[in-house]
Order: C-alpha cells, then sequence, then structure tokens
C-alpha cells in the first residue's frame, strides 16, 4: 500500500493527515511533505498517524529529526494517534517520552514549547 499525505490547517496547526504504509518505500514522500510543512512556520505541526498501517525505524528517525528542528525554533511536532498498535510502538521505541503523543486533534490545546 502506498503512503497519502493530506495537508489541513486548523487554527494555529499544520496537520499532515498521514494513511497507509510509511516506511523504507515512502519515507522521500514523507519528507517531502515534512519539510514543506515546517517550511509554512505554523508553531504547532501536528501528524496525524491514525490511518496509518505500517511505520518503521526508519519513519521514527525522521519524525524526531523533525520534533527536534521545530524545538530549536520554539514550535513543536505532535503525534495525533488513537491506533492502539501504533501508539503502542511509539511507546515501545521512547518516541512518545520525546513528542507529544495525543488520541485526537480535539485533544491539543495549544501550549508554550520547552
Amino acid at each position: 500500500m502506498a503512503l497519502s499525505v493530506q495537508r489541513e490547517i486548523a487554527g494555529d496547526i499544520e496537520v499532515l493527515v498521514l494513511s497507509g504504509e510509511v516506511d523504507l518505500s515512502t519515507l522521500p514522500r514523507l519528507t517531502d511533505a515534512l519539510n514543506k510543512t515546517v517550511a509554512q512556520g505554523q508553531p504547532i505541526v501536528a501528524l496525524d498517524l491514525e490511518m496509518v498501517t505500517v511505520l518503521d525505524d526508519a519513519a521514527l528517525g525522521i519524525v524526531l529529526g523533525v520534533a527536534s528542528r521545530l524545538r530549536r525554533d520554539q514550535r513543536q511536532l505532535v503525534l495525533v494517534c488513537a491506533n492502539q498498535r501504533i501508539t503502542e510502538f511509539l511507546e515501545s521505541t521512547g518516541v512518545s517520552s520525546l513528542v507529544t503523543l495525543i488520541p485526537s486533534l480535539s485533544a491539543l490545546s495549544p501550549r508554550p514549547v520547552d
């Protein structure tokens, strides 16, 4: 399955809605979408992973790199996911301790970046 990426704006939040497989074969598409989104300058970038079927370690590396870049600019990356399998993967790899993980966009309220 390919990766589908949709960009949305929700107030101060730029949202990338991903669906499909996020793995080595789709990393160029993810990287391109994230770079374009980060360049928009919104204070919060949300990555909606609810419809993701595969998320591999290489993709996590890209996500952590973007989170670091946003933090340097006093901005924030938020991962949106209620999918138990993906959430458990994020928790087991330690990503959820480095990047905010929320179950839905409605759970997000803008807050200062550390």
